[in-house]
């Protein structure tokens, strides 16, 4: 396969600060399963055949959302760091763009974010604590979602989770601005 080069992609996303040591493995695996995949087709890994793996492996495994979204930026991280320009696709616009929200508190989330022109990783972010406060709150509505409810969730994450003060901060800051209509 010719990925040119940047045969040391490993080394380099090992090295990354922008990137945490827990997504580290998960945009290594996603990226080493996008290579072999098309290595065994011989073919070059372009953005397109990125959202082809994707869609195929999605199908396949039926990933949760915060998965899902992990597969997509370790793919756009490879890009990206490969210093490929992302060659267009007539009628296709990029995957963030793409994608806008499996249900509708996520797409109402979505559309603050862009209207108010935050930045795509913030969006990424926020989406993820909200699937997480989603999956806490099990069956019920996100709507439903109280401060109590928050509250309990942060507690979750101190105690159960150990994460820092300041990952505590980072989730309470997205779901207010998630749970909170502007």
């Amino acid at each position: 396969m010719d990925i040119g080069e940047f045969q040391n992609w490993a080394e380099v996303l090992g090295a990354d600060p922008a990137v945490s040591p827990g997504l580290r493995e998960s945009y290594r695996s996603t990226i080493s399963a996008f290579l072999a995949y098309y290595q065994k087709r011989q073919s070059r890994p372009t953005v397109a055949a990125a959202r082809d793996y994707v869609d195929l492996a999605r199908l396949e495994r039926q990933p949760g959302p915060v998965q899902l979204q992990e597969w997509k930026d370790g793919l756009n991280w490879f890009f990206r760091a490969r210093r490929q320009k992302p060659q267009p696709v007539e009628g296709v616009p990029p995957l963030g763009k793409m994608d806008l929200g499996a249900t509708d508190w996520e797409r109402r989330l979505i559309q603050r974010v862009r209207l108010l022109h935050l930045a795509w990783r913030t969006e990424q972010t926020y989406r993820g604590w909200a699937w997480r406060l989603s999956k806490f709150l099990g069956d019920r509505p996100m709507a439903s979602a109280t401060g109590e409810d928050v509250r309990a969730f942060l507690t979750k994450l101190a105690v159960h989770d150990k994460v820092s003060v300041a990952t505590q901060k980072q989730a309470l800051n997205a779901l207010v601005f998630g749970l909170v209509e502007g």
